[in-house]
């Protein structure tokens, strides 16, 4: 049989003019093999399963808001609950306080030093110390006026002695009061 353009033409001669042929045509799909639909089922469930379901801003049948409630029950637990943490930390205080009570009874009790002889050599040398800094500090001054005093005896060629004798006088009875 030779093939036509005329598929109606073909079919008839095939079977005859007496004869129905059922023919079922079924046109090609363009796509996969599927699968979408899985995905989309298996995702649904995890994005319900993210939503948040955040209803604080809704109102009860009483026209309250459910946030103003829930903070006012928050607030009464808390009140109720106020004796019993100001229990516990006492306790906790009490606790703390007789470990350390605990810890000074066990460490050794310190010691006091009476030696007598040891504070009267102390003493004796403090009062060395500061004596022998004072004569430093004498011989000092002393060197200094001299200089001065030679500097001015130098250029106005009249020297006076009054003005050491009084730094002399005042270094030694600096000294007397410190000792």
């Amino acid at each position: 049989m030779k093939c036509s353009k005329d598929l109606t033409h073909t079919v008839a001669e095939l079977c005859g003019e007496t004869n129905f042929v059922d023919v079922h045509v079924t046109p090609r799909m363009l796509g996969g093999k599927g699968g979408f639909g899985a995905q989309l089922r298996s995702a649904g469930g995890r994005m319900r399963s993210n939503r948040n379901h955040n209803t604080d801003a809704c109102r009860d049948l009483s026209g309250r808001r459910i946030s103003t409630l829930k903070e006012a029950q928050k607030v009464a637990d808390y009140l109720e609950s106020s004796e019993e943490r100001e229990k516990k930390l006492k306790q906790e205080k009490l606790d703390k306080v007789e470990a350390m009570e605990k810890k000074l009874e066990q460490q050794p009790q310190k010691r006091r030093l009476d030696d007598d002889q040891f504070f009267e050599k102390n003493k004796d040398m403090n009062d060395n110390v500061r004596s022998s800094v004072a004569k430093g500090l004498l011989a000092k001054r002393r060197k200094k006026q001299a200089s001065t005093d030679n500097a001015e005896a130098s250029t106005s060629k009249s020297s006076t002695t009054s003005a050491p004798a009084k730094v002399v006088e005042e270094s030694s009875k600096s000294l007397q009061a410190s000792a």
